[in-house]
């Protein structure tokens, strides 16, 4: 039976036995299989399961993300001596039986070293998969042998892309073209089947200068509702095929469709088409649209979820910033200005999507405490510390209410505390108050004097705002971020960042 080994962090020299029903969860809280106390980790950070024999290991949208063998991931299949880490545990899946749950690591049958002493004496075979790390890494151990396997490559190939590639849309445009290049298809697509009115559109194409489909409807409906993968190498000889309007019209040849989601409204299915003569599909390549076919509609339901979140969030941050801002008409527009200036800040920082997506939300609610004071408040009004104190920690009161917000609460507590120790609510000092508050803090101050600030309180130039901050640097700001700050102004892209979210 495989099991999970820790050989880092708070559980070192655990080992867990996996099962191959249910799922095996990995988190803070004390009902996880497996439970620590590390602030890297979220209440469910990670599960593994089985499923067909195969166990595969799915992050739980946490706020650091799982990574395996070096790579963050959102899910993928396990295969033996695979290496992951969640926060500071670091654990190794094992196929082997020989190890009790709950064993020390020295009580298994095979060590690494004794793994190397059983293969010394057998013939060793290495596979090409990264081709990167093939052209430039160590050549095969002497006496061995190197094998090129293309279909596993591009497997190895789909399944980094899936790993890292958080957006469905590029998702699906990437795995289709390498499935085309690999299996030498004239066309490609990914389908779907509406199971109500009975039609089929396309989700992807591939070439996408497609003018017309051509697929054949019968071979659709039939991998759809039997969920059969289907190989044909002549669907014009195919006597359950060829009386087809659409496998006469468009003179189908050779095609591989195969079965990727179900969903209540449909299916999704993956097809490539050849029209080549002397060119038609094999077993092999059947073999290789399947296995990533399975392992995308995990993806794809993973990615869907995670949108659908991601949206529900974001209209409950949108009701949160208007409830914050309604009160007082000059605040309307600052979270979002604020928002846009630290993102464009963070940029510059080379802080990651991931972070200035976080960072992003944060700058939006980072007044959103307000709303539980008696008066909103004045935008430009600097305040006593113990308003903003209390305005913070409100929010993060307000916000504990939601769920997996544990990354964008830092930078909205402590955005008004200042980099010489004298802010506020807790009096941190320099890099000790977290990169997204010292960035909303400047970006804050920013909006404040150039909407609001001067005697009038009409607001004052964008260049004397400029001088202002550049005052404070190293006083109430940091002066990295004054630096970055600066470099996003001069480069025009303080008004007007990227869009990351």
């Amino acid at each position: 039976m495989p099991f999970l080994k820790v050989v880092g962090g708070e559980a070192k020299g655990k080992a867990f036995e996996l099962k191959t029903e249910g799922r095996f969860v990995i988190g803070r809280e004390p009902s996880c299989n497996l439970s620590v106390n590390d602030s890297k980790v979220s209440r469910k950070h990670t599960e593994i399961y089985c499923l067909d024999g195969t166990y595969f290991i799915k992050d739980l949208q946490s706020g650091n993300g799982t990574i395996l063998n070096g790579d963050k991931i959102t899910e993928c299949s396990l295969k033996h001596n695979d290496y992951f880490k969640i926060g500071d545990l670091k654990i190794v899946f094992e196929e082997k039986a020989s190890l009790r749950a709950g064993a020390e690591p020295d009580q298994a049958e095979s060590t690494e070293e004794n793994r190397e002493e059983n293969y010394m004496g057998t013939s060793t075979v290495e596979i090409q998969l990264d081709k990167e790390k093939t052209k430039f890494g160590e050549p095969c151990l002497k006496g061995g042998k190197e094998l090129s396997a293309p279909k596993l490559a591009t497997l190895y190939e789909i399944s980094k892309i899936m790993s890292t590639e958080k957006d469905l849309n590029n998702l699906m445009k990437r795995i289709l073209t390498m499935l085309v290049e690999a299996t030498k298809a004239d066309q490609g697509y990914i389908l779907f089947w509406n199971n109500t009115d009975d039609k089929i559109s396309a989700r992807m194409m591939h070439p996408k200068e497609i003018k017309q489909m051509k697929i054949s409807r019968t071979i659709v409906k039939r991998v759809a509702q039997y969920t059969r993968p289907l190989l044909t190498s002549d669907a014009m000889l195919d006597a359950r095929l060829a009386p087809s309007h659409s496998v006469m019209m468009s003179n189908i040849k050779s095609v591989i469709c195969v079965p990727m989601l179900s969903t209540p409204k449909g299916e999704v299915v993956l097809y490539l088409e050849s029209d080549k003569l002397e060119w038609t599909f094999s077993e092999s390549d059947l073999e290789l649209v399947i296995m990533v076919g399975l392992q995308t509609g995990i993806v794809f339901s993973s990615l869907s979820a995670t949108e659908k979140a991601h949206r529900t969030l974001m209209t409950t941050v949108k009701i949160l910033v208007t409830a914050s801002e309604i009160g007082n008409p000059k605040l309307q527009g600052h979270a979002e200005r604020v928002a846009n200036y630290s993102s464009a800040i963070a940029l510059e920082l080379a802080l990651n999507k991931s972070e200035i997506r976080y960072l992003h939300l944060s700058a939006l609610l980072h007044d959103v405490g307000k709303i539980a004071l008696n008066k909103p408040g004045e935008p430009g009004d600097t305040g006593a510390l113990m308003d903003k104190g209390e305005h913070v920690l409100a929010a993060e009161k307000l916000l504990k209410q939601l769920s997996d917000v544990e990354e964008i609460l830092p930078a909205i507590k402590h955005h008004h505390e200042r980099f010489d120790g004298a802010g506020a609510p807790d009096k941190l000092k320099g890099e000790k108050i977290p990169i997204g508050a010292r960035i909303i803090a400047v970006a804050n101050i920013f909006d404040n004097i150039v909407s609001y600030g001067g005697a009038k309180k009409q607001g004052i130039s964008v260049k004397d705002a400029l001088t202002e901050i550049q005052s404070q640097s190293g006083t109430e700001f940091d002066p990295k971020v004054v630096a970055a700050f600066n470099a996003a102004y001069e480069k025009g892209s303080l008004f007007n960042p990227p869009k990351l979210m």
